[in-house]
């Protein structure tokens, strides 16, 4: 069991799920959603490196990443605790 690798699911499986979070977005507050940024060195604009230059997070997006995190967090846990029970016995 321990050499089998977890199956997590992909975004478009967890949005499918999770149809509440489906085109949520919330402005980017770096570049107050334009999506671009003034350089403090140069003075040119670039891409916000926060957005990505979209202007907006994607909300849904976050959820799913940490989602994915806890439940690889779980499943850490988990093979750790299978462990321990084995190596007790």
């Amino acid at each position: 069991m321990a050499d089998q690798k977890p199956k997590f699911l992909s975004f478009d499986e967890w949005l499918a799920n999770n149809p509440e979070f489906k085109d949520k977005t919330e402005p980017c507050d770096t570049c107050n959603g334009t999506g671009l940024c003034e350089c403090d060195r140069c003075d040119d604009q670039h891409d916000c490196g926060h957005c990505d230059g979209k202007g907006y997070y994607d909300l849904a997006k976050e959820e799913y990443e940490k989602q994915l995190e806890m439940d690889k967090k779980k499943y850490s846990m988990f093979l750790e605790l299978i462990t321990n029970v084995k190596q007790s016995i």
